[in-house]
């Protein structure tokens, strides 16, 4: 297939079919970026292509540039705003972009992806249905301190007030 798409080109070098058949030739090898440089030499020639745009967007995932394919759904989006695919595409470039900038999919724990010890011990605390006496003692210095920084917050109260949760009094 890529030695087709090459000879293609070599005859043609704005092809929108052949551009096409070296962009999934190159998927099948696994070379993404080759992919996306392929569907956004054809978005050059044809700008409108709807189905080459979200190929493209695939493509740039696909070649690690979320931000780039967030970009473009968004584009889409705004000429065709009920476009599944378009909205599908903004979804996993979202996501692919979160864990990107968060480096959540680099090895490690939980703790260690939070900048602050105390932080994730407290929030792993206070995830706790169940805490010790002495946790709980902990937990209400915490949110008394919260108080005493952020009066107007009323989320700190509820964490003073027995029985009542975040989550139940978010509803």
């Amino acid at each position: 297939m890529l030695e087709a798409a090459e000879k293609a080109l070599a005859g043609n070098p704005t092809s929108a079919p052949a551009l096409k058949l070296l962009a999934e030739s190159a998927l099948a090898l696994g070379w993404p970026e080759t992919a996306a440089f392929a569907y956004e030499a054809i978005r050059e020639l044809a700008p409108d292509d709807h189905a080459n745009l979200l190929a493209l967007g695939e493509g740039l995932l696909a070649a690690g540039k979320p931000a780039e394919a967030l970009r473009l759904a968004d584009a889409v989006l705004r000429v065709h705003p009920v476009d599944g695919g378009a909205q599908n595409l903004m979804r996993k470039a979202s996501v692919a972009q979160t864990l990107t900038q968060g480096n959540w999919e680099s090895t490690g724990s939980f703790r260690e992806k939070l900048n602050d010890e105390a932080q994730a011990f407290s929030l792993e605390q206070s995830a706790k249905v169940v805490a010790a006496e002495d946790m709980t003692h902990r937990l209400l210095d915490e949110a008394r301190v919260r108080v005493a920084e952020e009066p107007a917050n009323l989320n700190h109260y509820r964490a003073l007030v027995p029985g009542v949760s975040t989550a139940r009094s978010a509803r």
